[in-house]
């Protein structure tokens, strides 16, 4: 699909150009522009490469391009995605705006959200005026270190994206997206706590559902690996349990004072001395993996561990089940379990 749409990129270009020089279409500048863009470019963008009001007029009549709003313009041709949707809301919304919000959240891959329809945020200062292919979002000011550009589209940083989404998603999301780009490296402690005093002075909302959230994240923490460990602990915490040490290396001593590194279990409850796994449904499938895993559980078993396998699907679909038998673990209290199919 990425070869295709290089494919077809090219061949845009290469049309525009041609036409350009036998007089009949937009300046090359202008449409190697709009190729870095989705296909789209502003009023403010053409201006600024010497184009005039009375081109664009002509070009759209003679559909050359395609008007999207009053202020942004599309390439015939070039084709409509949701990433297209995203930069020409950015592009609607003026200068210095930049995705933002649940659409910033999609553009950094963070599962459950679109790019379209656009929320954007913009800077007060910037001189109002209509917009129809955005949501609009005012803000103080945005600064430069709190905007990236990807994939040619700027977009709130990860960290301030925290902090925006605070005020709009429930506490226990937020802590998952803030997890989930930490886990990353995306954000980390320090970012996030800069970003903190930054924005403490703007009396913005969600800032108390993010002091929560910083508050079980200090220096050095370790943010889940992966969603199956995100569900755990959010389970965790829905049942009333303590929470659980998290990737944890297990060693064996040796009889000459050394120790012996056996793996790094998901999940420990130190005082109890309960072990819980995580077995995905992508991997610890094959006869070879289940003998492995096994056999390394048996030895966590012979240090006096107890040791709870939970399957990913249970996670999702018997979730009160598992908790039922982490709460019996550790109480001290074995169930076998029959093997699973």
């Amino acid at each position: 699909m990425g070869d295709q749409n290089a494919i077809s990129w090219v061949s845009i270009v290469f049309f525009q150009y041609v036409s350009y020089v036998i007089g009949m279409s937009l300046p090359p500048d202008l449409v190697n522009l709009a190729a870095r863009q989705h296909g789209t470019f502003s009023r403010e963008c053409a201006y600024t490469l010497g184009v005039t009001a009375q081109q664009l007029r002509r070009w759209s009549t003679q559909c050359e391009c395609v008007p999207l709003s009053r202020h942004v313009f599309v390439l015939p041709g070039a084709p409509p995605t949701p990433r297209q949707g995203a930069m020409a809301g950015v592009l609607d919304a003026g200068p210095g705006s930049c995705l933002s919000l649940i659409s910033s959240l999609a553009l950094w891959d963070i599962p459950g959200f679109l790019c379209v329809p656009a929320h954007v945020l913009r800077p007060r200062s910037v001189a109002h005026r209509a917009v129809t292919l955005a949501t609009v979002h005012s803000t103080t000011s945005v600064p430069e270190h709190h905007v990236a550009v990807l994939d040619g589209i700027p977009v709130t940083t990860p960290t301030r994206t925290c902090f925006d989404i605070a005020a709009h998603l429930p506490p226990h999301r937020v802590a998952q997206i803030v997890d989930r780009f930490w886990s990353r490296r995306l954000t980390d402690a320090p970012r996030l706590h800069a970003m903190r005093v930054e924005l403490s002075c703007q009396g913005r909302n969600g800032l108390t559902v993010m002091d929560t959230v910083l508050e079980s994240r200090p220096i050095g923490y370790t943010a889940p690996e992966s969603g199956q460990e995100s569900r755990f602990i959010l389970l965790l915490a829905r049942h009333g349990l303590r929470p659980m040490d998290r990737q944890v290396d297990i060693y064996e001593h040796t009889p000459d004072g050394g120790t012996v590194w056996i793996g790094r279990v998901d999940f420990l409850d130190r005082t109890a001395r309960v072990i819980v796994e995580i077995d995905g449904d992508l991997y610890h499938r094959s006869l070879t993996d289940q003998a492995h895993d096994e056999a390394r559980r048996e030895r966590y078993r012979t240090l006096g561990y107890q040791v709870e396998v939970v399957a990913q699907h249970e996670l999702w679909h018997a979730p009160d089940a598992v908790m039922a038998r982490i709460r019996d673990a550790r109480n001290g209290v074995s169930v076998p379990r029959s093997p699973q199919k």
